[in-house]
């Protein structure tokens, strides 16, 4: 998980991957195209195209003629049979070396999708775009260390042979990844061991110390979901002093930490004891603690230039208890990505996450936009009827649109193809055209949310920190049937933990602490606003309370995408599931 010096990839390759990036999107009209020939004649003998009526025709309006929309449960007898071990080319001519495994917000149940090289290359090729944009805006000098809390969730195996994970979780794992991320990543504080640790909370535990170990070289602060960052921080509140009490020894904590393999990796970076670091570190913690833990990370990690994660979507409930955290840190919405492919990059890092668009690279696959019209009460779409954050229902009916066909100011439901085979519908995927800046290509506000949602809802987000909070006694995390007035996380948490004489002590303790709660309300309303865009929304509704456990969330989502410059005067522009 190491990289070379960030700084490495600034000057001359830096402009060339944004150049890059303005002609690719100034001529999205004939890249669309090319990349849908691309797809078709890597993979016109496959078994899912024959029988269709292309002939080896690749233009877009045969495409649509003749290949229908598809949806998961469409291409899931023949990921079964990929799975079980058929070598034919059934979906794509390239071999599928393995299965991703989607979050499970579409439809409520979780998602087999098939993974090949192509894929990895295109998600490399968004993620180098993005970096050229984020160093541009936050760039990092003389070098430095990243605090990834990231984590390679355990890899299951199919009767076939094929690796089952997720879709972050094959990209680590990948031969090349590494080679991929040198020059765009800084080394990260924490071996692979850490990383690849079969245990959740010791691969945590292990992150925050060898984070702390580096504290003065820390750059970023990195995790893939807003939720992963939150629990982080969250632990970190309560486990302080077991941290300064292994930096001060020079030895982890044998209750805390017991894979042999991972107290290996991380002793040899505890090498000696520092009890001048142990006390640097419990002063800043003392200080933090005092002011209510807010500013943390600037607190313990001085140099940190930014905080990068995925905020939109679903993790947009936890922007304001990132906010709390990060003090005066940027906050960076991390790119667009679904277990499907990637969509979009964030090059417009600077941008706070109320108002992040991702801008559609046309190279990654071929995009198409499903026109959605407002419906009374009752719907009568043809397709789908959805409901975006505010309440708003949509139905579709009319045909698919292209890339630069879109009209700013209307909804689109989002279709996929890719080099992984199929004509997707994104069922849980909701796309706004945004009216562009003078200076910036066009942008489509992505708002993630589809018939299937209320079931995903009541069934909860799940994932690696979701069963690790059940097993360490959280209880049930599905949202309750009927009516829920208040902040969901909120409820959930009253509804699950609280009992009995805990729910009365609670209630007391709220009952006394009530003025200096709504004065701390306010206070954080104002900072809010301030950070917070003209015109941009917030997601009140979802807020956390500040010493709640961070619970995920169904993806419910005002997430921006971006689609880049593509044509005059109209300009087009265009998240992820987790991945």
């Amino acid at each position: 998980m190491s990289g070379k010096k960030a700084s490495e990839f600034s000057g001359e390759e830096q402009q060339q991957v944004i150049a890059e990036f303005e002609r690719l999107t100034r001529d999205a009209a004939a890249v669309q195209p090319e990349t849908l020939r691309r797809i078709l004649d890597e993979n016109a003998g496959v078994e899912y195209l024959q029988g269709l009526g292309l002939d080896g025709r690749t233009d877009p309006d045969t495409f649509r003629a003749c290949v229908p929309l598809a949806t998961h449960d469409d291409l899931e007898p023949y990921i079964a049979r990929l799975a079980d071990g058929d070598t034919s080319p059934v979906l794509t001519a390239k071999p599928i070396t393995s299965i991703s495994l989607s979050s499970g917000t579409t439809q409520g149940r979780r998602k087999y999708l098939p993974f090949n090289d192509e894929l990895f290359k295109l998600t490399m090729h968004v993620y180098r775009t993005s970096f050229a944009f984020r160093n541009r805006a936050f760039p990092v000098e003389g070098g430095g260390k990243a605090l990834q809390f990231v984590y390679g969730s355990r890899q299951l195996t199919t009767k076939g042979g094929l690796t089952v994970a997720s879709a972050t979780t094959h990209l680590y794992r990948n031969e090349g990844y590494k080679a991929a991320v040198r020059g765009i990543q800084l080394p990260c504080c924490s071996p692979d061991e850490v990383v690849f640790a079969a245990d959740f909370a010791q691969s945590l535990y292990c992150h925050l110390l060898c984070g702390l170990l580096y504290a003065d070289e820390v750059r970023t602060v990195f995790a893939v979901f807003g939720h992963n960052l939150v629990l982080a921080l969250q632990t970190l509140e309560r486990a302080w002093e077991e941290l300064c009490h292994d930096i001060r020894r020079g030895a982890l904590s044998p209750a805390r930490v017991t894979e042999p393999e991972l107290r290996q990796a991380v002793s040899a970076l505890l090498a000696k004891p520092n009890p001048a670091l142990a006390d640097e570190v419990a002063r800043r913690c003392a200080e933090a603690r005092l002011g209510g833990w807010r500013g943390l990370v600037h607190a313990l990690w001085p140099n940190a230039r930014y905080v990068h994660t995925i905020v939109t979507g679903s993790m947009e409930h936890y922007v304001r208890k990132l906010r709390h955290y990060a003090g005066g840190l940027p906050l960076v919405a991390m790119d667009y990505g679904a277990s499907e492919g990637m969509v979009g990059a964030n090059v417009e890092p600077e941008v706070p996450p109320d108002s992040a668009t991702f801008a559609v690279l046309p190279n990654i696959a071929y995009f198409e936009f499903i026109p959605l019209k407002t419906t009374t009460n009752g719907g009568g779409g043809s397709r789908a009827d959805c409901t975006d954050t505010g309440g708003t229902s949509y139905s579709s009916g009319a045909d698919p649109v292209g890339l630069t066909e879109v009209t700013v100011g209307e909804h689109y439901e989002v279709v996929m193809t890719t080099f992984a085979g199929g004509r997707l519908l994104q069922l849980d995927a909701q796309a706004q055209v945004r009216e562009p800046g003078i200076d910036r290509p066009h942008a489509v506000h992505q708002r993630r949310q589809e018939h299937g949602a209320g079931r995903a809802a009541r069934r909860g987000w799940r994932g690696r920190d979701t069963d690790l909070l059940e097993q360490a006694g959280g209880g049930g995390l599905h949202q309750p049937r009927g009516r829920v007035d208040g902040p969901g996380p909120l409820r959930r948490f009253l509804g699950t933990q609280w009992r009995g004489r805990r729910r009365r002590r609670a209630a007391a303790l709220l009952r006394r602490a009530g003025p200096a709660l709504r004065r701390c309300r306010v206070r954080e309303r104002q900072e809010d606003a301030r950070h917070r865009a003209p015109g941009a929304t917030c997601a009140a509704a979802g807020r956390l309370p500040e010493g709640a456990a961070p619970l995920p969330l169904p993806r419910r989502s005002g997430e921006p995408v971006q689609a880049a410059e593509v044509r005059r005067p109209v300009q087009l522009r265009r998240p992820p599931g987790p991945l």
